[in-house]
């Protein structure tokens, strides 16, 4: 799985672009119980990463100030992963 979020100069004010896989969408995570989307963070990203000799999943917060944060708990993306899901299923054509 790739996931990248990041709040760029989007409008409106507040809302993150969010990319799943190879699907992306601009959404207001105002509503999203979670902590990666905080004032200080630009940017999230979860693949492939290399830790040590070892290849695995793991993820980097960016933030405005403070070096990159690498994390190998999918956990916290949880929240942004399900309401990505829900806003495609709600804009998905009716069958």
């Amino acid at each position: 799985m790739r996931f990248e979020m990041s709040t760029g100069d989007h409008k409106p004010e507040g809302h993150h672009f969010v990319v799943l896989d190879n699907r992306g969408r601009l959404m207001d995570l105002s509503q999203v119980r979670g902590t990666l989307h905080d004032p200080t963070i630009t940017k999230v990203t979860w693949g492939m990463v290399s830790h040590g000799a070892e290849t695995r999943e793991g993820g980097t917060i960016f933030r405005v100030n403070g070096p990159p944060q690498a994390f190998f708990d999918r956990g916290p993306l949880k929240p942004y992963l399900e309401a990505f899901e829900a806003a495609e299923a709600a804009d998905a054509p009716a069958e």
